[in-house]
Parts: C-alpha cells; sequence; structure tokens
C-alpha cells in the first residue's frame, strides 16, 4: 500500500537519510597496510594505551555502533582513541566518525539514559559528549545575552544526600522557575575535568 501524510513521508525521509548515513560510515576504513595506527608501542602501565589490533577493534566497534544509533557507546570508544596512543591518522579518520554523532538528531523521547553522574565524575573526559537525561532540581536560573542557564542539583530529596551540581547551558529557550524539579536532556561537556551540560529539552515533574 502507498501511504500518503507529512508523518510518513517524514519516516521514509529519516530512513532514505539514515541509509545514506550508515553508507557513509561503513566507508570510513583504517588501511590494513598502513604502518602507523599507534605513534607509540602499547604500554601497560596507562589506562588507554593499545595495540594495533586494539585500535582497528575499538574502530570497528564505533562504527557498528554509530550504525545501530548506540551513540553513548560509540562516543565513549571515541573518547578512548582520542586519549590513546593511537596515531594521529587514526584519530582524523575518528574525527570523520565524530561528525557522524555530532550532525544526526538524538530524540529525547526515546533516548534511555545509560550513565551516570558518578560514573562522569570518575573521569570526565572518557564522557565528554555522551548524551544524558538526568533528573533534579533546577537553581540559579540566570539569562543573559549569551543564554539561559541554571545548575541541576543530582540526589535524594527524600534523604537530603547531594550527589552533584551541574551547569546547564541551554541551547533552546525553556520555561521553568527556581527549585523546579526537572528532567534534562542535552550533550555532556567535559574540559579540564569540569562538566556542563549543554541542555537540549527541559521537562517540567
Amino acid at each position: 500500500a502507498v501511504l500518503f501524510g507529512a508523518e510518513p513521508a517524514k519516516r521514509a525521509y529519516k530512513k532514505m537519510m539514515r541509509n545514506r548515513a550508515d553508507g557513509k560510515v561503513i566507508s570510513v576504513n583504517l588501511d590494513d597496510f598502513n604502518p602507523m595506527i599507534i605513534r607509540e608501542p602499547k604500554d601497560y602501565k596507562k589506562t588507554y594505551s593499545y595495540d594495533e589490533s586494539e585500535v582497528k577493534s575499538i574502530f570497528s566497534q564505533i562504527k557498528t555502533h554509530i550504525i545501530a544509533g548506540e551513540y553513548n557507546s560509540a562516543q565513549i570508544l571515541i573518547n578512548k582513541l582520542n586519549l590513546s596512543n593511537a596515531s594521529q591518522d587514526v584519530k582524523i579518520k575518528v574525527e570523520i566518525l565524530q561528525s557522524f554523532i555530532d550532525e544526526d538528531k538524538v530524540d529525547y523521547f526515546y533516548f534511555k539514559n545509560n550513565v551516570n553522574y558518578t560514573d562522569v565524575i570518575k573521569e570526565p573526559a572518557l564522557y565528554n559528549k555522551i548524551y544524558v537525561k538526568w533528573q533534579g532540581k533546577a537553581v540559579n536560573k540566570s539569562a543573559s545575552k549569551s543564554g539561559l542557564f541554571c545548575n541541576l542539583v543530582l540526589g535524594d530529596e527524600e534523604t537530603g544526600v547531594i550527589t552533584g551540581v551541574v551547569p546547564v547551558e541551554f541551547i533552546k529557550p525553556s520555561i521553568f522557575y527556581n527549585n523546579d524539579e526537572v528532567m534534562i536532556f542535552g550533550r555532556l561537556s567535559a574540559v579540564n575535568g569540569k562538566i556542563m551540560i549543554k541542555g537540549e529539552y527541559l521537562l517540567k515533574l
């Protein structure tokens, strides 16, 4: 049957674009004959130090996760390679794979959070650019010409235990008040050991 209307057309267009993107992801490869997979031998004392086969395996896993739409899993592996002894040639191709994540649109409604604050704070650089959907209390709301900001207080209100406080910068207008309980969806930015959320959506609870 032929379906008419806006929604079927949107779904068909999205599927077509997804197939095109998957084809481009598949085409990004590490050459088997490339001698410059790693810039220095694996150091077993370092967390993110790999041999050539491990780099190739991680690179392949990144592509698999991107095609499956598992962007957080792909992003964490991308971060591992960027933190590692992988060569500059490899990292340039990793940047290409990164672009497929950056250019796609993640649907916050269907997104399932798989990373919590306690994981992130232990090693912020590993979780740079991942998506999160965290619940907490919005405080210190402020607005300026540069944007809308608040702090998200994470923890258990019943016990009074605060897990952490994360700055949020919204990339689009959001309506809320200080001390509102909210769910914020966005992307983490981890710079110099400090994290913040680039907020995309806010839901008042």
